[in-house]
């Protein structure tokens, strides 16, 4: 299932970036969620495709950089993509750019946290994961008010892959497993 997030109508042709991510929804036996806070924002373990690099195989070496876990990728079920077209997008550089921020979204079940390898720039921005009860994840991240001008962004994603999740239950097969 691809959604599309495009607010201001930008068309491809306006874009001058294309981001492509993988993030997964880690959810326990108690119906919590693994989130990361990154430079104060709320966000799901994942990160960017390396060149040449499949979705599931960057979703399977973000997972072991960021909790210490290993994972394979017959442990989860696909969600959806989110196509979010960004105008005006600021940059950590303080530049800004029209973006096409393409994420693709897999479920699977939290098998707990180990040793780390987090990038400088995870480090220094303060990265940390947390369990969140799901019931009360879009609720923290919507009240989750702070400088950082890309966390609006982060806040419509976060909230529109959760209501996906929430409104298609037969996702949530994998945890049965």
């Amino acid at each position: 299932m691809d959604i599309v997030i495009n607010d201001d109508n930008l068309k491809l042709e306006e874009v001058n970036e294309i981001n492509n991510k993988v993030r997964s929804l880690l959810i326990d036996e108690d119906n919590n969620i693994l989130v990361a806070n990154y430079y104060g924002i709320y966000l799901l373990p994942g990160g960017s495709l390396d060149k040449e690099e499949s979705k599931e195989t960057a979703l399977i070496r973000e997972l072991k950089e960021e909790t210490g876990t290993d994972y394979s990728i017959d442990e989860f079920t696909y969600l959806c993509t989110i196509n979010y077209y960004q105008k005006n997008y600021p940059k950590r550089n303080g530049k800004f750019k029209n973006r096409l921020l393409t994420t693709h979204y897999y479920v699977g079940k939290y098998k707990g946290l180990s040793m780390q390898s987090l990038t400088e720039s995870e480090k220094t921005g303060n990265f940390k994961l947390e369990l969140i009860p799901l019931d009360k994840l879009e609720e923290i991240i919507a009240n989750n008010k702070n400088n950082n001008p890309r966390n609006i962004y982060f806040i419509k994603e976060l909230i529109t892959v959760l209501k996906y999740y929430n409104d298609n239950p037969n996702k949530r097969m994998i945890l049965n497993k």
